[in-house]
């Protein structure tokens, strides 16, 4: 919101700013298309940074040097100088917007993401409705130039609030490689990205123009604000609803209507000359308009594998073990190019335990942490490590309640978040197997099936949710043969 907040609120005065110190529209228009000529660059370039850097470091330089950049313009006395600002604000600030929409696509799974992203572009509305009125009201009250030190302060201000974004590093160095494997793995994000620059090019077109035309026509720096506020309500409010109703019906089927009503819109502008005209032109257009980029965001999103998300807008992390005579322990592979490269993080042990723990299985909680539950050895109990940063890092493991008798276990996130587990509930022995659910993100487990507990050996589980919202277990059975059960989770109760 910050973010928004500081570049909406010269967007009302920038082009009045040229236009005063006498620059033709042409310059009008490049000095102010730069930055999204930079941006185009530097989002391309944005993984390459995260990979060295880290996300929380990327978000930092953007904030930091958005600042710099924006103090710097009305300062800037030449033409190239004009213009090498802007360029350089668009390269600090493409450092933003590729990771900000990561993480907010990574924070749950894909039946949830309609509503992250409307609550992501509910405040983004925010910083859309500030920022024109403050930028109106400073270059009304001061000086056109006092808007671009405001936007300067607004940014350092939000340098602290970058601690929420995650530090982990995309392990991709090569950009291009991962932009190429994305769109030959997803051919439908090239269309998404067609969609996405011309969406953008009109609404280029209407923030450089709009003041200027209305200015042309005895409006003032003030209203000029208050025209763009009101496209931020309206922005405001199709957010919010499109909150609420994510579970019907999501943004990206409102995206042919969005656009057929925001070109309308703009079509109708240079026909009127009236502050509440262009008021409330501006507003139905927004409001009419306001589903596109949350609409484009999930259709990206939700056709870009997991590992490409930043280069659409994270990784494949798999548990892995080594068991030799010296130790057992767990590891991490990770790889962020489709499975091409991988990079093995760890060990994960426990201490003490030299020959404790192998074959972990994952679960990602809400907040995006990964919980690593492993088969134990001399322990009697399922071990748990915990990693914070995308599995970069981990702690080591340490025995939980449920009892393992050195057997193999498996587990899965269902579509409503709650965890599932299949392992056999004992210390000694491969019987009974069963199934665990955990409600609260893997802190406690309850039995909510019993799959055998006849004398035998029911060992190697696995465990996925189909489509339908069933589980499928397989296991081991008397290691003869392989069993399937299927299991409906609205039918399990706690034994």
């Amino acid at each position: 919101m910050g973010s928004i907040l500081a570049i909406m609120s010269i967007s009302p005065v920038i082009p009045l700013y040229l236009d005063q110190r006498g620059l033709p529209p042409l310059h009008v228009g490049g000095i102010i298309g730069a930055m999204s000529l930079a941006l185009i660059v530097t989002e391309v370039l944005a993984l390459g940074v995260t990979s060295r850097v880290g996300r929380r470091a990327a978000v930092i330089i953007g904030l930091m040097g958005s600042a710099v950049m924006f103090a710097w313009f009305p300062l800037a006395v030449s033409l190239a100088g004009l213009y090498v600002t802007r360029l350089a604000l668009g390269a600090v600030r493409g450092m933003l917007w590729p990771v900000t929409f990561a993480e907010v696509a990574e924070a749950g799974p894909l039946n949830r993401r309609a509503g992250l992203f409307s609550i992501f572009w509910l405040y983004f509305g925010v910083g859309q409705l500030l920022g024109p009125l403050i930028g109106g009201f400073l270059g009304e009250q001061f000086s056109l130039r006092a808007p671009f030190f405001a936007a300067a302060l607004a940014s350092l201000v939000m340098v602290p609030a970058a601690a929420i974004v995650r530090p982990v590093r995309d392990d991709s160095p090569n950009p291009l490689r991962s932009y190429a494997a994305l769109l030959s793995r997803a051919p439908s994000v090239r269309r998404m990205f067609l969609v996405t620059v011309m969406n953008t090019i009109a609404y280029g077109i209407l923030t450089t123009f709009l003041p200027l035309h209305a200015a042309a026509n005895g409006l003032s720096t003030a209203e000029i604000g208050l025209i763009f506020t009101g496209g931020g309500v309206a922005f405001i409010v199709v957010q919010a609803v499109l909150h609420r109703i994510a579970d019907r019906i999501t943004a990206d089927r409102l995206l042919i209507p969005a656009y057929v009503i925001r070109g309308l819109g703009i079509s109708l502008v240079p026909l009127l000359t009236s502050f509440p005209a262009l008021f409330l032109v501006t507003f139905l257009g927004s409001l009419g308009g306001a589903a596109i980029p949350n609409g484009l965001s999930m259709r990206i999103s939700a056709r870009s594998p997991r590992e490409h998300m930043v280069a659409a807008m994270g990784a494949i992390l798999a548990g892995t073990s080594v068991e030799s005579h010296r130790a057992w322990a767990c590891w991490m592979e990770r790889s962020t190019d489709d499975g091409k490269t991988w990079r093995k993080l760890g060990p994960i042990t426990v201490p003490g335990h030299p020959h404790g723990i192998i074959q972990p299985t994952l679960f990602e909680r809400k907040d995006r942490s990964i919980l690593a539950l492993c088969r134990a050895r001399g322990i009697g109990f399922i071990c748990q490590a915990e990693s914070r940063d995308g599995g970069e890092t981990w702690t080591s493991a340490k025995p939980t309640d449920l009892p393992n008798p050195n057997s193999g276990i498996d587990g899965v996130r269902a579509a409503n978040g709650d965890f599932y587990l299949v392992y056999n509930h004992t210390q000694k022995g491969r019987s009974p197997l069963n199934l665990a659910r955990s409600t609260d993100e893997g802190k406690t487990w309850k039995i909510v099936a019993t799959l055998e507990d006849a004398p035998g050996e029911y060992s190697y589980p696995a465990i996925i949710q189909s489509r339908d919202g069933r589980l499928h277990a397989t296991y081991t059975w008397n290691r003869r043969h392989i069993k399937h059960v299927t299991l409906d989770p609205r039918k399990l109760k706690e034994a």
